[in-house]
């Protein structure tokens, strides 16, 4: 079977990557949610400011999808894995720096959680194998 959208590869327990995937649902559910605030906040923006809560909403947007992604193909996407970690990691730290700005701390968790769940994740449903077979001339091929 070439698909892993139904079964894991042989080295990947159908338990670790049930739990795996079911992070990345968590993840698209509180990101989704992110996104019905964002609209809220969006909505009573003020005018100088609308633009950056739109753009902030539009991204939990991307995110809840890019979750979606590796929920259903965890192994098959190379690097999603790891923007995902990356762009958490970022922020958490941001935040932390930050800690004395408004919402920082909120924030700071919030991502921290998510970054946490998504690299538990990627342990648990082996994400780096989505590089395997990646061949980067084919990929820049036109």
């Amino acid at each position: 079977m070439t698909s892993n959208t139904v079964s894991p590869s042989p080295s990947v327990s159908r338990r670790a990557d049930l739990v795996g995937r079911s992070l990345m649902g968590l993840n698209v559910l509180l990101t989704l949610a992110a996104f019905v605030n964002g609209v809220a906040l969006t909505v009573a923006a003020a005018a100088d400011d609308v633009i950056v809560q739109a753009w902030q909403m539009f991204g939990f947007a991307i995110f809840a999808g890019m979750w979606t992604l590796v929920a259903l193909w965890p192994r098959r996407i190379p690097g999603i894995w790891e923007l995902l970690i990356a762009h958490k990691l970022a922020v958490t730290i941001f935040c932390l720096v930050n800690i004395s700005q408004p919402d920082a701390a909120v924030t700071g968790v919030i991502d921290g959680f998510i970054m946490i769940t998504t690299v538990i994740a990627y342990v648990l449903c082996r994400g780096w194998r989505s590089w395997n077979g990646f061949d980067p001339r084919r990929a820049l091929a036109v």
